[in-house]
C-alpha cells in the first residue's frame, strides 16, 4: 500500500515536471512513452556515413551534388554523436527527376523513420504543425507524430511540391494555417528548439528533425522560407543512368534479364531529354513488369 502511494507520488511529480499536468488526458497519454527519453538514429560513425553516401551515388549518380552535401553533413553528425543530421534542403528540379526517391532511399539506408507530406494535395499547415482545438479535429503534425510513435528525435520529413502551399482559415475564430507558414517556425533552428505545438500546447525541441523539401518551380516559395533552406538544383537522369537504375531495381525484384531488354526498348523510344521520360516513368515500367511476372507465376 505504501509502495503504491509512493509510485503514485512519483508519477504525479514526473507529470508536473514534464509539463503534462495541464494537458488533456488523451494528449498526455501520447507523450508518456517519450518521457523515458528519445534516441538519435542514423550513422554511428564516419565510415557508416561514407557507406550511405556511396550507395546513394551508385544508385542515383545524377544527384551527385545533393549527395555530396548530405555526405559532409552526415560525417559531421556522426562525429558529434547526433546520428543523421543535416541542414534543411530544397531540391529544385523537373518532375520525375527522383527527388523524393532520393530522400526516401536516404531514410532507408540511414535507418531513420520518415514522414511524407505532399503539399500539392494538402496545402494547409495541419500535416506539419498539427491542429489546435479551434479546428474541428485536433491532431499532431507529422514531425511530432513521428517522434512520438518511434521515440526517434531525428526523423526525416519529406515535403513534396513545397511551392504549392495555400492558406485556410478555421470556422472558429478564423485562425489561418498554411504549409509555408508552418514551415517558417519549424525550419528556423532558434524557434525549433522551443517550438510551441498547436496540438498539445507544450514547448518542444524538434530541432533534430531533418528536412528535405522538393519543388518543381521555386518561384512559388516565399523569400523568408527560401532563406531557411539550402537550394540545390537537380537534373533529370540520362538514358544511361535510367537504364542502370532499372537494372538494379529489376535485379532487386528477382526479374529475368530479358525484362531489362523490354525496359531498354521502351526507354529508347523517347529522345534524349524528352520531358515525358523520367525516373517515375521507368519505375512505373518496372512495376508493370513485376506485376506481369507475378501474374504468370500464379497462372503456372
Amino acid at each position: 500500500m505504501k509502495i503504491s502511494r509512493r509510485i503514485e507520488r512519483i508519477l504525479k511529480a514526473r507529470d508536473k515536471a514534464s509539463g503534462l499536468k495541464h494537458v488533456r488526458a488523451e494528449v498526455a497519454a501520447r507523450f508518456q512513452p517519450v518521457l523515458r527519453g528519445v534516441e538519435l538514429a542514423g550513422p554511428a560513425n564516419e565510415h557508416e556515413a561514407d557507406e550511405i553516401a556511396a550507395r546513394l551515388f551508385e544508385e542515383m549518380p545524377w544527384h551527385g551534388r545533393v549527395i555530396e552535401i548530405l555526405w559532409r553533413d552526415m560525417r559531421q553528425g556522426a562525429r558529434d554523436g547526433e546520428g543523421l543530421r543535416f541542414r534543411p534542403l530544397l531540391l529544385d528540379g523537373p518532375p520525375g527527376a527522383g527527388k523524393t526517391t532520393l530522400a526516401l532511399r536516404l531514410a532507408e539506408l540511414a535507418r531513420v523513420p520518415y514522414a511524407y507530406v505532399d503539399v500539392a494535395t494538402s496545402s494547409e499547415g495541419f500535416n506539419l504543425s498539427g491542429a489546435q482545438r479551434t479546428w474541428s479535429s485536433s491532431a499532431p503534425g507529422k514531425p511530432v507524430e513521428t517522434i512520438l510513435e518511434t521515440r526517434i528525435a531525428n526523423p526525416l520529413l519529406v515535403v513534396d511540391e513545397a511551392e504549392k502551399g495555400s492558406t485556410l482559415y478555421s470556422a472558429k475564430g478564423g485562425v489561418p494555417t498554411s504549409a509555408h507558414q508552418a514551415l517558417l517556425s519549424l525550419l528556423e533552428p532558434t524557434t525549433a528548439r522551443v517550438w510551441e505545438c498547436p496540438w498539445c500546447g507544450l514547448r518542444l525541441d524538434i530541432s533534430y528533425v531533418n528536412w528535405i523539401l522538393t519543388a518543381n518551380d521555386t518561384r512559388g516559395l516565399p523569400a523568408p522560407l527560401r532563406s531557411r533552406l539550402r537550394l540545390v538544383a537537380v537534373r533529370s537522369p540520362t538514358h544511361r543512368e535510367l537504364m542502370a537504375f532499372a537494372a538494379r531495381e529489376l535485379a532487386r525484384r528477382g526479374l529475368a534479364e530479358d525484362a531489362l531488354d523490354t525496359v531498354e526498348t521502351l526507354v529508347r523510344a523517347y529522345p534524349e531529354g524528352d520531358e515525358r521520360l523520367s525516373l517515375r516513368t521507368v519505375v512505373r515500367i518496372v512495376d508493370d513488369l513485376a506485376a506481369i511476372a507475378e501474374t504468370m507465376e500464379v497462372q503456372h
